[in-house]
């Protein structure tokens, strides 16, 4: 079995995409308490440590085995993104966090063989290039080979099985212990078909009342003017004051945003009315498991469809591991 470590390990996307391929992930580093949580009740004898990343230091690793396989980290994405009006990158304090996971490789007691990033698209196309070139020097630092070409930008829609249009960043790092180059190879990951949309959402079946927009609500008004123009068999989303058609057959982007109201989670008109999808309906399109995961008692829907949107793609970083174990992990040290 191999041994997986998390940083930025959120509710456990990567823990659950290589536990599915025969790992284990044997340590993990998150700081909200909730996905520690959720972590700690879904994986036996994995060890979660709460501390911020900044604050780890060697004897919090120094457990660790010698032979570990795979590092992911989905460093925070907030200090990239231009949704909120402001792009601070690096000179953000969540944006300086990345450079804390060469920091703590540095004082593992041996380096993953392989190391896995995330994070969103515009990492790459900034600046022609300048905040990607940041990060792969980072790593090269560390040891670990990488180009540009090991750094691609993947659709869930594509390689995740679900119909959400979510596209993010993964570099693949491969370290200079185990390989003398890094042979890694994303045109190789096979497309995931992905699953009609309705086979996920059912709109058949009634769910509390809660869910559901009053037709004097003004986000119902907005979303049916919305319908009246492009037809009701999709799902529309309300983003900021203004109601979006989204395209047949997929599923926007789900963000952190879910969890603070209205903003940003996608409606569905179901059989009775117009309602936001279910908590289970958007752990299905992050490509979960609902009958495996075990949810921490008391947990609210606000605080799990936050989860939710700061998640990756359960189908997608399984796809990219599942190619890592047959380029890199399998391939004979010259």
């Amino acid at each position: 079995m191999k041994n997986h470590v998390a940083l930025f390990a959120g509710m456990g996307g990567f823990a659950f995409a290589t536990e599915a391929l025969g790992y284990k992930t044997i340590w993990a580093n998150e700081i909200e308490p909730l996905c520690c949580d959720l972590l700690e009740k879904n994986f036996q004898d994995i060890v979660v440590n709460r501390k911020s990343i900044s604050d780890l230091r060697a004897e919090d690793l120094a457990k660790l085995p010698k032979d570990i396989e795979l590092l992911t980290a989905g460093f925070p994405c907030q200090s990239f993104s231009q949704a909120g009006g402001e792009f601070k990158a690096f000179d953000d304090p969540r944006g300086k966090l990345f450079f804390d996971i060469p920091r703590v490789i540095d004082l593992m007691p041996s380096p993953p063989k392989v190391v896995l990033l995330e994070n969103v698209p515009i990492i790459k196309s900034f600046d022609n290039g300048a905040l990607l070139s940041t990060v792969l020097n980072e790593m090269r630092f560390a040891g670990y080979w990488v180009q540009e070409k090991h750094a691609q930008v993947l659709s869930c829609a594509t390689y995740g099985g679900t119909p959400q249009r979510r596209e993010r960043l993964f570099v693949v790092c491969v370290h200079e212990s185990h390989l003398r180059n890094n042979f890694f190879d994303f045109q190789r990951i096979p497309a995931s078909p992905s699953k009609d949309l309705f086979q996920l959402v059912d709109r058949s079946q009634k769910l509390d009342d809660e869910y559901y927009l009053r037709e004097d609500n003004k986000y119902f008004k907005l979303i049916s003017a919305e319908a009246e123009k492009n037809g009701s068999e999709r799902l529309f989303q309300i983003r900021r004051i203004i109601a979006r058609s989204c395209p047949l057959n997929s599923c926007p982007t789900l963000t952190a945003n879910m969890g603070g109201g209205g903003h940003n989670v996608p409606f569905v008109f179901d059989d009775f009315g117009l309602r936001r999808l279910s908590e289970t309906e958007c752990l299905l399109m992050q490509g979960y498991d609902p009958e495996r995961l075990l949810m921490p008692i008391g947990i609210m829907k606000k605080d799990l469809l936050k989860m939710i949107g700061n998640a990756v793609s359960v189908g997608t970083v399984k796809a990219i591991i599942a190619e890592i174990n047959n380029q890199i992990l399998c391939a004979k040290v010259d």
